[in-house]
C-alpha cells in the first residue's frame, strides 16, 4: 500500500531531489507549506540546506516548529534530512546566512561559507547561538577538521541502540520543554506531557538499524556532536568520522528520525533506507 508523504515546503529544502526519492520507491508525495497539512500527514519529512539560523527562520515563519514539535508529542513520523537534522538538536553556533539557499543548485550555504581556519567550538569572538527544537541535549557546531566542508561519501554506522525501542516509555517530554531555556516566548508550542508513541511504531529504530551501515553522501561544515551519547536518550544513534572529528550523523527515537547525509542522493543505499523507514511505520 502506497504511503502517504508531505514534504514540508519552508523555503530551504531540495525539495525536488527529496520528492523524486520518495516517488521512486512508490510513496504518494506531496508538497506543502500549509500548517495542517503538515500537523496531519501520515509522514512528514522535512528537508534543508542552509545556514542553520536562516533554517530555524525558515521553519519558524511556517509554524514548522510548532509542528515539529506538535507531531513528536503526539507520535507521527518525521524524518529530517541534513539542515532538517540539525534543527532538532539544543543550539547551533553557526554564523548567519544572508540568502536563502537555492533550489537550482541545491547547494547548502553550509558550504559556501565555510572557513579555511575551521573552528569546533564558540571562540567568543564570531560564533553566535541560535536555539534548535531541543529534542536532543547536543550541539551542532563547526567541524573540527582540515579540509571543510566535508563533501562526498563517508561511512555511517549504528553505534548505540539503548533499550527503549521496547521500554514502552512516552516521547521525552522533558526535551521539548528544553528549549524555553533557549526561546523564553516561545510560541505557544503545547508542552503537555506526551503521549506514548504506538508500539508498532516503534520498529522504525529496529528496522532501520538492520540497513543504515553503510557509505551515504555529505555536503555539510556543521553537524550535531556529543561525546557521551547516552544523555541523547535516543533508540538508535549513528557516527561518522571525518578527519578526526566523529559526529552524529543519524538519529531515532521513537517516530523521530533523521540523518545528517542526504538519503535522496545516496543512490540504492539511500533509496534502501528511506524505503526501510517507511515500511517500519
Amino acid at each position: 500500500m502506497l504511503k502517504d508523504v508531505v514534504i514540508f515546503d519552508y523555503g530551504y529544502g531540495n525539495i525536488r531531489s527529496v520528492q523524486r526519492a520518495f516517488e521512486h520507491i512508490g510513496a504518494n508525495v506531496s508538497i506543502s507549506s500549509d500548517y495542517d497539512d503538515a500537523i496531519n500527514s501520515k509522514c512528514l519529512v522535512v528537508p534543508g540546506v542552509g545556514a542553520f539560523k536562516a533554517c530555524m527562520e525558515g521553519l519558524t515563519k511556517f509554524r514548522g516548529d510548532e509542528v515539529i514539535l506538535t507531531r513528536a508529542q503526539r507520535g507521527l513520523p518525521v524524518f529530517g534530512i541534513c539542515v532538517g537534522h540539525q534543527v532538532l538538536f539544543r543550539s547551533s553556533d553557526e554564523l548567519p546566512s544572508k540568502e536563502p539557499s537555492n533550489e537550482g543548485t541545491e547547494r547548502s550555504n553550509q558550504v559556501c561559507v565555510a572557513s579555511t581556519s575551521p573552528k569546533h567550538f564558540d571562540d567568543g569572538n564570531t560564533s553566535e547561538v541560535t536555539p534548535g527544537l531541543g529534542l536532543y541535549s547536543a550541539d551542532v557546531t563547526q567541524l573540527h577538521a582540515k579540509i571543510v566542508p566535508h563533501m562526498g561519501w563517508n561511512s555511517v554506522k549504528a553505534t548505540t541502540k539503548l533499550p527503549s525501542v521496547t521500554s514502552g516509555r512516552p516521547i521525552h517530554s522533558a526535551a521539548l520543554s528544553e528549549r524555553s531555556v533557549f526561546e523564553p516566548q516561545a510560541r505557544g508550542v503545547m508542552r503537555a506531557q506526551a503521549k506514548p508513541c504506538d508500539r508498532t511504531k516503534l520498529a522504525c529504530a529496529s528496522s532501520v538499524s538492520r540497513v543504515i551501515d553503510g557509505d551515504y553522501y555529505f555536503v555539510h561544515s556543521y553537524a550535531p556532536h556529543q561525546n557521551d551519547i547516552s544523555v541523547l536518550d535516543a533508540d538508535l544513534v549513528c557516527e561518522t568520522t571525518h578527519e578526526n572529528d566523529t559526529f552524529i550523523s543519524a538519529i531515532s527515537r521513537d517516530c523521530l528520525f533523521s540523518t545528517q547525509f542526504h538519503p535522496e542522493k545516496s543512490g540504492e543505499q539511500g533509496l534502501t533506507l528511506i524505503d526501510t523507514w517507511l515500511k517500519s511505520l
